[in-house]
């Protein structure tokens, strides 16, 4: 399923909705509707939706976020019944893979991370990094991580915030602990400006490169370094394709375990990238590689 190819308006009509084209009062590559979101009636138009990725603002109330979160309220159901209903609605006709950032509105600089972030790392969260073998004050910087305190939803986990043009648009969270079912925890799809699962990290490292390793988790772009982007699964979206347009060559590298995932990610990559390849791993994950191996992979990849 992808949000940009939602056939917007002909859903719209579909619904009875009315929707305003790009005007006097519609920005250029914008729709207009009325905004179900907003405290009191509003019969103008102040709700935009942008037509290259379907993202939505509303001018008035200030909601924003994916036009995801418009079906759900028109319908009245959960997100993932909303998902279905956008894929009922794909124009395939307007597929085309760009490698563009999603834009993101006016006033987005705004992104709150959860409330219990703190700038400053303890130690039992630096030794976590140290554990897996990364220098903390190098990785803190570079990654301008969070950490979070022994409450909240995100207690006891490092943050990592996710970037496009350097603004911050979601983030997830990695357990120090260890003993957490989960370890790692996405920012919710509502509270994000872009879902974790359509992001590539760290994307704005990529941009000089013409080459790149896909990987599973974050801690894997770490020990790989720039040029390196996860997935935050061990399969891909097209959201996350559309950002590797423009890419002469693609590394595929993931877990040891995930070796026919490998070969399902590397069929989608191979779609619209001339050169795919598979890096399989005998055992471990990619964060497991030692400094010597990852300056021997670096120099064979990249030269």
């Amino acid at each position: 399923m992808s949000v940009d190819l939602f056939n917007l308006t002909a859903y719209l009509d579909n619904k009875g909705i009315d929707w305003s084209p790009p005007g006097k009062n519609v920005s250029r590559g914008w729709v207009g509707v009325s905004c179900p979101f907003c405290p009191s009636p509003d019969p103008s138009y102040h709700l935009g939706i942008r037509e290259i990725d379907n993202y939505m603002n509303c001018w008035r109330c200030d909601r924003r976020g994916p036009v995801t979160i418009l079906v759900q309220e028109i319908e009245n159901c959960s997100w993932q019944q909303a998902e279905t209903i956008i894929e009922k609605w794909q124009d395939y006709s307007a597929a085309q893979y760009r490698r563009e950032m999603p834009k993101i509105a006016k006033g987005a600089e705004g992104f709150v991370l959860p409330f219990e972030a703190e700038k400053a790392i303890p130690q039992k969260y630096s030794d976590y990094i140290k554990s897996r073998n990364f220098d903390p004050a190098h990785v803190i910087r570079k990654y301008d991580l969070y950490a979070c305190g022994p409450a909240g939803d995100f207690k006891h986990r490092i943050i990592i915030p996710i970037k496009m043009n350097r603004k911050v648009v979601a983030f997830t969270g990695r357990d120090v602990t260890n003993k957490s079912d989960l370890p790692y925890k996405d920012c919710p799809v509502e509270q994000s400006l872009v879902p974790v699962k359509h992001c590539l990290y760290p994307i704005d490292n990529l941009r000089d490169y013409d080459t790149a390793i896909l990987v599973e988790g974050a801690l894997d772009t770490w020990r790989l370094g720039d040029g390196a982007v996860c997935m935050f699964t061990s399969s891909i979206r097209p959201e996350q394709l559309s950002l590797l347009r423009g890419l002469n060559r693609v590394f595929i590298m993931l877990d040891e375990d995930a070796t026919g995932k490998a070969e399902r990610v590397a069929h989608k990559v191979s779609n619209i990238i001339p050169s795919v390849e598979i890096l399989e791993l005998t055992e471990g994950d990619p964060c497991d590689l030692s400094n010597d191996e990852v300056a021997e992979l670096r120099r064979d990849l990249f030269g």
